[in-house]
């Protein structure tokens, strides 16, 4: 039995080690591709299309509806498709031959997308306080309220992520990316307003805007009524987690059975 125990702990540490080395491996190289430069520009772009359109007083939940509209799937399309072309560019993988080696790094390609998607929140986060903190007395903010909403409508777009890879294989980078981001904003919206909502993920980000910032999937605002429900909250997220799973599994067989 302690033998078996020794076995099970070396696999599991060199697994780790294995996870860490392709972590830090695919960090590196990440330095050579100014993908950084959207992380910034995008939440940017949000906040002065938000301002321009919007005004003062809706400032925040306009930018914060663009921000999950459209730019936020755009942000995580494109951060896939220089990815994807990086790889292509170094063979896809034919150099390895180990079908769960390679889920590892597509795994970890995965965990950098959503990092870099977070940090593109908090950019956004960063520049909504910076306005309303310009604008003092202006333009209405509740920043605790604001950051929490949107990292949760950051996790409910993870989900997103081993979709795109599963649904690489099958068309065009770049019609993927174009078809994502219009069935988020034009599609999404009307299914997240009707009792449907929850079999189809790309309304769960629209759920949480709605029930925590009383924000409509349409991007007008619900005025004199608190949406605010913990158990709505709790379902979406729980929703979201179980698709990220299912997809991810899916995407970890595929990959496993690719190359045996």
């Amino acid at each position: 039995m302690w033998i078996v125990l020794r076995d099970s702990s070396l696999k599991l540490f060199m697994g780790v080690a294995d996870m860490q080395k392709i972590f830090y491996s695919e960090l590196l190289k990440l330095r050579h591709l100014g993908t950084t430069k959207l992380l910034i520009i995008i939440p940017f772009l949000t906040i002065l299309i938000a301002f321009l359109m919007g005004g003062l007083q809706i400032f925040v939940p306009f930018s914060v509806y663009w921000w999950e509209a459209i730019f936020l799937y755009l942000v995580n399309g494109l951060l896939f498709i220089v990815d994807r072309r990086l790889e292509d560019q170094a063979g896809h993988f034919q150099n390895v031959t180990n079908g769960y080696f390679t889920w590892k790094i597509i795994l970890m390609k995965m965990v950098l997308i959503g990092m870099r998607t977070l940090i593109s929140s908090l950019f956004l986060l960063a520049f909504l306080s910076l306005v309303a903190f310009i604008y003092a007395g202006f333009i209405p903010i509740n920043i605790p309220k604001t950051a929490i909403s949107l990292i949760l409508i950051w996790m409910t777009t993870l989900w997103n992520i081993p979709f795109l890879y599963l649904m690489s294989k099958y068309m065009s980078h770049f019609i993927l990316l174009a078809l994502n981001t219009l069935v988020c904003l034009l599609i999404a919206p009307f299914i997240a307003q009707s009792p449907l909502w929850f079999v189809l993920p790309y309304t769960y980000h629209y759920k949480i805007a709605q029930f925590i910032l009383n924000l409509k999937p349409s991007g007008d605002i619900i005025v004199n009524q608190n949406q605010y429900s913990i158990l709505q909250v709790l379902l979406t997220m729980i929703l979201s987690i179980a698709v990220t799973s299912l997809l991810s599994y899916v995407l970890q067989r595929r990959q496993s059975n690719a190359k045996v």
